[in-house]
């Protein structure tokens, strides 16, 4: 087993430790520093507003053609139940008709 060099190995594993403690400081910085500027987080919160401002709009237009569309449906359910009602009246005027046809000599229909 050949001897080590145990002056250059410690030397070695100093240097990898001081390496590993500059890099340990370098991180523990970063995570403890802001992540932005304050301008620079300012004009991020100033263009997120602006984008959530701009979802807003567009949700509270689509929240407006839901209830017009909801209007739209009533008022559409509205006319058909009249025209429901206009089809069976004119249906038991002809049906009315047709029995006092059948009640006249010879006028019967065929």
């Amino acid at each position: 087993m050949p001897q080590a060099d145990w002056p250059e190995t410690l030397e070695q594993l100093n240097a990898a430790l001081s390496q590993a403690t500059a890099e340990l400081e370098r991180h523990e910085q970063t995570l403890a520093a802001p992540l932005l500027s304050g301008e620079i987080a300012s004009e991020r919160h100033d263009v997120w507003r602006q984008c959530l401002e701009r979802f807003e709009d567009r949700i509270q237009q689509c929240q407006d053609r839901v209830r017009r569309a909801e209007q739209d449906v009533a008022a559409a359910e509205f006319a058909l139940v009249e025209q429901e009602n206009h089809i069976r009246q004119h249906r038991q005027r002809i049906a009315e008709a047709c029995r006092q046809l059948a009640q006249v000599p010879g006028g019967g229909i065929e």
